[in-house]
């Protein structure tokens, strides 16, 4: 009987191990979750540590220019703000803020990724922001819109609209 058990244990592991890297695979190969660790790029980008130096911050902020579309569009409402940036304005924009700051973090929570074509996607998600200048601090979450597009391979930002703030 013990016989027939090990026979029958070792061909069932190999067919669970092939399920287990197959799903992996294809889970870690489609579009949504390549989008999602753009937004975890992003946040990684955007944070500031406090022992952080202005060398540090400057070469983490060019890391940027990697996810971004060669012209983003930024609108935020609330704040009567919109434009059209390159990525040279966009990354020098982001070391302005850093520079100013202290600490900072930026999570994304809640991506809803849908695909509105083969190369563009449309996500919705809630941006949570927290860090600490000289002068304040702040803690806010705020409801955005982004909008992908699929370039050499890549999903790349290319709009980006902050819709509502949620809390301050």
């Amino acid at each position: 009987m013990k016989i027939k058990t090990k026979n029958m244990a070792r061909p069932a592991l190999i067919v669970l191990a092939l399920v287990l890297f197959i799903g992996f695979h294809v889970y870690t190969n489609n579009d949504a979750y390549k989008i999602r660790r753009q937004f975890n790029k992003l946040a990684s980008i955007i944070s500031v540590e406090p022992d952080d130096g202005i060398a540090a911050k400057g070469l983490e902020s060019n890391k940027l220019r990697d996810i971004v579309a060669p012209e983003i569009k930024i609108k935020i409402p609330v704040h009567e703000f919109s434009g059209v940036y390159d990525r040279q304005e966009i990354v020098q924009a982001l070391l302005s803020a850093k520079t100013k700051c202290e600490s900072l973090s930026v999570e994304f929570h809640d991506i809803v990724v849908e695909k509105t074509g083969a190369d563009t996607a449309v996500c919705r998600l809630t941006g949570r922001i927290k860090g600490s200048s000289e002068s304040e601090s702040f803690d806010e979450a705020r409801e955005i819109q982004c909008l992908l597009v699929l370039q050499e391979g890549e999903w790349l930002f290319s709009e980006c609209l902050v819709e509502e703030i949620i809390t301050r």
